[in-house]
Order: structure tokens, then C-alpha cells, then sequence
């Protein structure tokens, strides 16, 4: 008989080092999941405040190189040296679409909107100058108010583009 012993792991040690190992497994897996969904939401939201604040940039600068502003029901209209740039403000989105060259798409309700002229009275009915949005986000609602001072010139060019459209 082989009296010299082997050292070996018996089927307990195996069994309980196996069990240590799942459970540290699992917690690991649980832990990288939280992580990750985490990760997801802090995206998500940046993304939607991203969103937010080029809509906000761009229509401030659109406002301010715009020779003219238009609204009529749900489009808005912006004619400045170049081209048009339309807003189309949907319950569900904002299309903009700049010269017809490019079209971007803003995830945010409009709630409301309401555009105005304040001055003189123009034949152009749908010219505005000051215009107010009312938009929701997921779960965040704000205001957005632009205002647009025309100059006498443009004013009288505007006017003369209607008469000779007229």
C-alpha cells in the first residue's frame, strides 16, 4: 500500500470555494449593472440639456441675423441673408430646417407659443417680433421669450416686399 498522502482539495473545499466565487460574481455583475444604468440615466439627461440649450442658441441667433420674422399657425419663419430657416413647433418635436439644406430634430413639446409684433401697425399680418414658447422636456417645463427690434429700414423693406408681392 501507498502510504505517502497526497495534498489535494477535498469536494467540500471545492464546493464552499465554488459558492464564495458565485456570490462574488453576482455582486460584481450587480454592482457593474447599477453602474451602467446609472451612466445611462446622467446621459440621457445631459443630452436632453445639450438639446435644450442649442434650440435656445440657435434661435437667439437666428432671431438676431433675421431680417425678417414670420409666424403662421405652427411655422416659423426666419428670413435672413442667406436664406430661410424654418421652425416647424409640433405638440410632439421642433423641426428646424435651415435653407433647405439641413434638418434638425429637437425631442421637446411645445406647449404653447405665441408670437406678436409690438410697433406699427404692418400690412403683413403674420410678421412678429416677439416670440414666446412654452416647452416641456420629459419632466421639465420652461419658458423661452425672444424679442427681435427692427431697424426703420428693414421695416420699410418688409413693408415694400409686400406691396410688390400685392
Amino acid at each position: 500500500m501507498n502510504k505517502d498522502k497526497l495534498k489535494a482539495f477535498t469536494l467540500i473545499e471545492i464546493t464552499i470555494a465554488m459558492l464564495i466565487a458565485a456570490v462574488v460574481i453576482g455582486l460584481c455583475y450587480y454592482t457593474f449593472q447599477l453602474f451602467m444604468n446609472l451612466s445611462h440615466e446622467q446621459q440621457q439627461k445631459k443630452n436632453e440639456q445639450f438639446q435644450a440649450e442649442l434650440l435656445q442658441h440657435l434661435l437667439v441667433r437666428d432671431f438676431d441675423h433675421a431680417r425678417a420674422i414670420y409666424l403662421e399657425d405652427e411655422l416659423l419663419t426666419i428670413q435672413d441673408s442667406s436664406g430661410e430657416i424654418k421652425y416647424t413647433l409640433s405638440s410632439n418635436h421642433i423641426l428646424r430646417n435651415q435653407y433647405d439644406l439641413r434638418t434638425d430634430t429637437f425631442q421637446m413639446k411645445v406647449l404653447e407659443h405665441k408670437g406678436e409684433f409690438e410697433g406699427p401697425e404692418l400690412p403683413v399680418q403674420s410678421l412678429i417680433n416677439r416670440l414666446s414658447l412654452q416647452l416641456q422636456q420629459e419632466k421639465r417645463i420652461w419658458n423661452q421669450s425672444l424679442f427681435k427690434n427692427y431697424t426703420a429700414q428693414q421695416l420699410l423693406r418688409i413693408e415694400d416686399l409686400q406691396y410688390s408681392f400685392n
